[in-house]
């Protein structure tokens, strides 16, 4: 069994918004500010119709999905999309304004600002797919074709998977220390950047099944977050989930509201995101979605490569 622990280090990057005249689809680095004076920042690359590609909100920069996702740039021109608070992207002063419902609000400044009637191709990874689903329900006439892979849905059902899930695996030689390290910063959340760094090299075995951690992906994972990447941001670590317990949206009583042709990707073995919501989201949307099961945890694309772009592509037509 390989080492629980994987190194991670990040490089801060200075990038300043371009005075000059472009494509917001130019490819690159892009900031524009909203209307309700956050900046964001997205990187664009890739060639063809837009796919927009929806980060996680809790802290970590966009960098792990185009490290990941780029051979969607064969077919799109992706854009990688940083909500408020994490990578590059401003956060407000009000910690109550981090929850994912106002993220899912700030894709529709996104959609303003590129000029689109309706965005041809919505993806999201985990809390980032449940900020994607949410402006899918929110705006339903504006997305037309919605990616969730091992998507956060919640519903008025106790949100004790991952709990029940961490309790299981406690004693467990690679996933016990995992576990401690999510709760330790679960208790006490990390104060800086370099903290939260720290905690989620000591998380990382967690997103994988015991087969994929055999396999040395955890460490493949942790080299890819070391490229061209900014730290993660404690402070959206420390104010989604509360914001989000504030403002609870319910995912799946509103699943008929979807009208998206929608894929949705997980694993058996995620233990962060349960798979029987995905289950119910797709059972309640009237429109209907395709829901593919993989082998491994929390991140398919990394654990099952073949199969998830097997079915990404057989969905996105390439």
């Amino acid at each position: 069994m390989r080492s629980s622990k994987a190194n991670i280090s990040f490089t801060k990057l200075s990038y300043l918004p371009s005075t000059a005249k472009m494509s917001p689809l130019t490819p690159g680095d892009h900031f524009f500010t909203a209307p309700n004076s956050i900046t964001y920042r997205y990187r664009s690359r890739g060639t063809g119709p837009l796919l927009i590609a929806h980060s996680v909100g809790w802290g970590p920069s966009a960098a792990y999905l185009w490290n990941y996702l780029s051979p969607l740039e064969s077919h799109f021109t992706v854009l990688y999309f940083e909500p408020r608070g994490n990578g590059l992207s401003s956060q407000p002063s009000d910690p109550s304004q981090m929850s994912s419902l106002v993220m899912a609000h700030d894709i529709e400044h996104l959609r303003s600002h590129l000029g689109l009637a309706s965005i041809p191709v919505l993806l999201g990874h985990s809390n980032g797919a449940h900020i994607a689903l949410i402006y899918a329900q929110l705006y339903p006439s504006r997305v037309d074709r919605l990616v969730l892979i091992a998507p956060q849905i919640l519903s008025k059902e106790p949100g004790d998977y991952m709990a029940r899930c961490a309790a299981a695996r406690r004693e467990h030689p690679v996933y016990g220390p995992a576990v401690e390290a999510i709760m330790a910063v679960s208790t006490a959340p990390p104060g800086t950047d370099a903290e939260l760094a720290e905690g989620l090299a000591g998380i990382l075995p967690y997103y994988f099944s015991e087969e994929g951690v055999g396999r040395g992906l955890v460490e493949e994972f942790a080299r890819a977050m070391e490229v061209d990447v900014v730290p993660p941001r404690a402070s959206a670590f420390r104010n989604q989930g509360k914001a989000d317990r504030e403002a609870p949206f319910d995912n799946v009583s509103l699943a008929g509201d979807v009208k998206a042709k929608t894929l949705i990707v997980v694993g058996r073995e995620d233990a962060v995101c349960n798979p029987k919501r995905a289950e119910d989201l797709r059972d309640g949307m009237v429109e209907g979605a395709e829901l593919v099961m993989l082998e491994g945890g929390h991140l398919p694309f990394v654990e099952s490569k073949e199969e998830f772009w097997g079915a990404v592509g057989s969905f996105l037509g390439f």
